[in-house]
């Protein structure tokens, strides 16, 4: 795409974005160096406004694209940490936020987050937290990652995890951090 291809915005498009805009201050409050949303949210809290009767659209990305950002495959969020602030605002992708989210609450290796993950899926497992027991207790006694593989019909990588606390890890136990 060229300067040539891009075509200027007409003079009804250029004042239907003004008065889009100046709708959209009528809905903000000016909270510390916040422009703070007031109107609708939607389910994730996040501002959303209807544009010409259509369906909702998110403040913050409809923001960024009339000040020119383009938005393909990217999330409109803001870089403070208020919520409903539309003043503080970036384009991103959704996997750098991911990666910001967690490095902010510590989502990714939080006991809850294993143990939710851990229960879901134990649920189609071939081992059973007994039958892990019951491996580590045998393999403490001498049997082999390979034997206790087969003994209870997974594989040797499996059966080594497993006795090594590296996997089947018990959440119930505050101590599990320190085992493996």
């Amino acid at each position: 795409m060229t300067l040539d291809d891009i075509k200027a915005p007409t003079t009804a498009q250029l004042i239907r974005d003004t008065l889009f805009l100046m709708s959209i201050h009528d809905k903000t409050e000016v909270v510390d160096s916040h422009l703070v949303w007031t109107g609708p949210v939607d389910n994730y809290d996040a501002p959303v406004v209807r544009r010409g009767g259509r369906r909702l659209l998110s403040v913050r990305r409809v923001i960024l694209e009339l000040n020119g950002h383009n938005m393909d495959g990217m999330l409109a969020t803001s870089s403070c940490k208020c919520p409903l602030c539309i003043s503080h605002l970036q384009p991103m992708t959704r996997s750098a936020l991911q990666k910001r989210t967690a490095k902010t609450t510590n989502w990714a290796r939080s006991p809850a987050r294993c143990a939710a993950l851990s229960a879901k899926r134990r649920k189609t497992a071939t081992l059973t937290i007994g039958l892990v027991r019951e491996m580590r207790e045998e393999a403490s006694n001498g049997m082999t990652t390979r034997q206790a593989g087969k003994k209870y019909g997974v594989s040797q990588g499996t059966a080594a995890d497993a006795i090594a606390f590296r996997t089947w890890k018990d959440y119930s136990n505050p101590f599990v951090g320190l085992m493996g």
